[in-house]
This record gives C-alpha cells, sequence and structure tokens, in this order.
C-alpha cells in the first residue's frame, strides 16, 4: 500500500514536471538533487583533525556555521520576503551554495571556512524557502498531497544519501578533491536545470494567481469619499 502510495507520488512528481507549462512547473527535485551533491557533514571531522587542525572546537564552529546563517537568512526572510523573480534567485542561491561548498572544500583557514559554511546555509534557506512556496501554490490540488509526500521522503533522505556520496567521493578522490567536486558539481545541477526548465526560472512571484493583483491601483478599496457620494446617487 505505502509503495503505491509513493508510486503514485513519483508520477504525479514527474507528470508536474515534465507536462505542465509556464509558471505552474515545479521541480521540487532540483534542489534536492543540489544538496546531494553538495553535502559535506559528514566530512567535517576530517577537516577539523587533519587539514584546518582546530580540534573539537573548532569542529563545533563548523557544524554550527550553516545553522547560524541560516537562522539569519529566515530571519531576514521574515522582514524582507522574496516579491519578484523568485525563479532567478532560486537558481542563483544553488549557484552560490555550491560556490561556497568548494571554497569551504579548498580553504586551509579556519575564518574562511567558517565563512563560506555559513554562506553556504543562508543561501541555503533562501533556495528551500522559494522552492517550498513553489511546491504549495504550483502544484494541482489533485495531487497536492501525493506530490508534497514525496518531497517530504526526498528532503529526509537527501542529506544522508549527500553524506554517503561525500564519503564515497572521499575515499575515491581523497577529502578535498571531494568538496570542490561536490560543489562544483552543485553548481552544474543549477546550470542544468537553467536551461531544461526555463518555464522555472521565469518564475516570478510567490503567489497563487488569484491572489495577484495585475494592477495594485485598479482594486484597492475606495476612498470613504467616493463610497458615499456613489450611495447618495444610487438613493
Amino acid at each position: 500500500m505505502t509503495g503505491c502510495i509513493v508510486g503514485e507520488g513519483l508520477c504525479a512528481l514527474a507528470l508536474l514536471i515534465f507536462t505542465t507549462t509556464g509558471k505552474q512547473t515545479v521541480v521540487p527535485i532540483f534542489d534536492l538533487f543540489a544538496m546531494l551533491l553538495g553535502g559535506v557533514s559528514a566530512l567535517l571531522p576530517v577537516y577539523a583533525r587533519d587539514i584546518l587542525a582546530v580540534g573539537p572546537w573548532g569542529l563545533g564552529l563548523l557544524r554550527a556555521a550553516p545553522g547560524i546563517g541560516s537562522i539569519l537568512v529566515a530571519a531576514f526572510l521574515l522582514r524582507h520576503p522574496v516579491k519578484d523573480h523568485a525563479g532567478v534567485i532560486m537558481f542563483v542561491c544553488v549557484t552560490l551554495v555550491g560556490f561556497f561548498i568548494a571554497v569551504f572544500g579548498a580553504s586551509t583557514a579556519v575564518w574562511l571556512s567558517v565563512l563560506a559554511l555559513g554562506l553556504r546555509g543562508g543561501f541555503d534557506m533562501v533556495s528551500v524557502y522559494v522552492r517550498e512556496t513553489l511546491i504549495q501554490i504550483w502544484t494541482p490540488d489533485a495531487v497536492g498531497g501525493r506530490v508534497n509526500a514525496v518531497n517530504m521522503v526526498f528532503v529526509g533522505a537527501s542529506n544522508e544519501l549527500g553524506e554517503f556520496r561525500a564519503g564515497i567521493s572521499a575515499w575515491a578522490f581523497g577529502v578535498v578533491p571531494a568538496v570542490i567536486i561536490g560543489g562544483a558539481a552543485t553548481i552544474g545541477v543549477s546550470v542544468l536545470w537553467w536551461c531544461w526548465f526555463p518555464q522555472l526560472r521565469k518564475t516570478r512571484h510567490l503567489q497563487a494567481p488569484d491572489a495577484r493583483r495585475c494592477d495594485g491601483t485598479k482594486d484597492r478599496t475606495q476612498p470613504l469619499e467616493r463610497v458615499s457620494l456613489q450611495r447618495q446617487t444610487a438613493s
């Protein structure tokens, strides 16, 4: 039974990606693929001990940096939400996530490593903010629950699979090349999705179509004086 539900969700997700057009196209697996390729948490102990030589306290800083960056950006988004060019912003942020992962991989300075991880967490927060909002807004109601369920499975599994990918890459290529390759692959995913899904990058607003106004000045509530004059004329 569970397998059938997941299968239906995957089919609905595939249909949503490949058959919808315009602003209704949502690619929820885009960010998940990027995070799958850009996972570095499993390699932080190696960086703290062998590359940065900072010990347990340094490992704590490295582990906390992405979370601190995410919290700061989330607080900023509360006051300054994304109002336009949401698709472009999401692609740019995922590209910057990959860039700062590569910066962290090549860094041998503690301050630069912590800063790169913090910025990585901050830009990741913007990407997740846009993606999750688009899923809620543009997914058809008929398949919304199934797509949401599959998305949550992907979200829950992507980090663990990303750490597995990081470990295998470190075993095959070495720790530093594994992180840099992961960052470059994240940028590559962003570029590919930018080219393959132009309708996604053209998404501008994080609002449902019926909630937006074509002209913000035409449908505002009329002034009290005008309403009063209309009522007198009608009577």
